[in-house]
């Protein structure tokens, strides 16, 4: 990659997505600049590491950033950003470069070999498991994850003379079309963000745009296969039954750090890459047993006196996948489930898709919608969906109303969902579990 910048500032620094970046360019030894709407362990692990972050919407916290040559400085922002956004104005109007987070990425993959896992579902754990088993193995790669690994609390793998990039292609914005994939990973062709997708022939169309750039494979969830339209690379299918070359050790650790049929498809895809990239089954099976996780994918936050998890599931087919998978886990025991759901419109689109999979669960609770990027338009609610869960037990609640509900019903099996800041409330719910059981 050849970069001409020597700074960067990143406008959303603390999302996932742009804090892998700005670990990237922190090793590469530029000079890193920031803003957040609010401090998090995210931002303070990066302003230790050398990044200067504020978090006042104010004009004179640029004065640092700005004070030197504009063309040297590089100014990065996601589709998420607010174009009202009075920090992105600014750079806007006085003419600094402006990339999008894709951009970048772009750039910095466009002439190495890529390994870049796509689909509605699951890629972040295909691309955490990929990485970490590549990185067990001494493969030098640098992996930009949209999720945290557990054991190092890092979204981010860095090698100064990487063989592969393992990268997430998110299809929201698009923004995978930006890619050209040594290997492409396919998991699922679920519509979402319906805010971009006009439909679920849309969405198939710009995911067959992606996988026919792919050079030397596209790996496929068998169950998408003939929505493919690959024409001049090879094509590898994988399922959710344990793959071939995985040892009963191997199988007893991932069935308990991530637990589910899901999940297992999601395993799978990762060992056909390694496979393909020419790791022995040993390596593989090796590095499996060393993997501990990734924060807010089947996350136990306990197991002794009650069970919490914590998951990202944000769309129907992924709380349904999750709480099946946690009903066959305890059989005996009553679901209860903190849900937030994530943008309206998403909300909106799968209203009673989305009371359908909550339904699994005996209890439902759940959160006002978290809009993120977008207005509320008052076309839906919560509520609207509260009416529609079949549950013994559903509620509408705020956050400050946690211990009320948890004396009520004393559940020992919770189940925490969502894509938003519902994360922030797990200590809250632990805590008063902990003072019931």
């Amino acid at each position: 990659m050849k970069f001409s910048y020597n700074k960067v500032f990143l406008i959303g620094i603390g999302g996932v997505g742009m804090s892998a970046l700005a670990g990237f360019f922190l090793k590469k030894g530029i000079k890193v600049f920031g803003y957040d709407r609010e401090e998090s362990n995210i931002t303070r692990k990066l302003s230790s590491d050398g990044a200067s972050i504020f978090y006042e919407l104010k004009k004179s916290n640029l004065d640092t950033f700005i004070k030197d040559d504009k063309s040297e400085s590089l100014v990065v922002y996601t589709p998420a950003i607010n174009r009202e956004n009075i920090i992105f104005i600014f750079f806007k109007e006085n003419n600094y470069v402006l990339k999008k987070r894709s951009e970048v990425l772009e750039s910095i993959i466009c002439s190495q070999k890529n390994i870049a896992v796509a689909g509605t579902h699951g890629k972040t754990t295909i691309t955490a498991l990929i990485s970490h088993i590549l990185n067990y193995s001494g493969v030098e790669i640098t992996a930009f994850i949209g999720g945290f690994l557990s054991e190092k609390n890092t979204n981010f793998i860095f090698s100064n003379k990487p063989k592969y990039f393992i990268v997430e292609a998110d299809e929201y914005d698009k923004s995978f079309l930006r890619i050209n994939p040594y290997i492409s990973v396919i998991s699922s062709l679920d519509l979402d963000h319906v805010d971009i997708y006009r439909n679920h022939d849309d969405l198939i169309f710009n995911f067959n745009v992606f996988l026919n750039k792919t050079e030397k494979m596209v790996i496929s969830h068998e169950n998408v296969l003939s929505d493919l339209k690959i024409k001049n690379t090879q094509v590898d299918t994988y399922d959710d039954v344990p793959h071939d070359i995985l040892n009963k050790k191997s199988l007893k650790h991932i069935d308990l750090i991530l637990p589910g049929k899901h999940n297992i498809a999601n395993l799978n895809a990762a060992v056909i890459t390694c496979l393909s990239l020419g790791l022995k089954s040993a390596e593989i099976n090796n590095a499996i047993c060393d993997f501990k996780g990734i924060l807010r994918r089947f996350q136990f936050h306990e197991k002794k006196n009650f069970i919490l998890i914590e998951d990202y599931a944000h769309h129907p087919k992924e709380i349904s996948a999750t709480l099946n998978a946690v009903s066959e886990m305890y059989l005996n025991k009553k679901i209860t489930v903190f849900f937030q759901p994530h943008l309206f419109s998403r909300t909106d689109f799968f209203l009673e898709d989305f009371a359908k999979s909550l339904s699994i669960a005996e209890n439902v609770i759940l959160y006002e919608i978290y809009g993120a990027r977008e207005k509320n338009q008052g076309t839906v609610n919560s509520l609207d969906l509260l009416k529609l869960i079949n549950a013994n037990y559903k509620s509408l609640i705020k956050e400050t109303e946690i211990d009320n509900v948890i004396n009520h019903i004393k559940p020992d099996l919770v189940v925490v969902l969502g894509a938003g800041d519902i994360t922030k409330s797990v200590k809250k719910i632990h805590k008063s579990l902990k003072n019931n059981s």
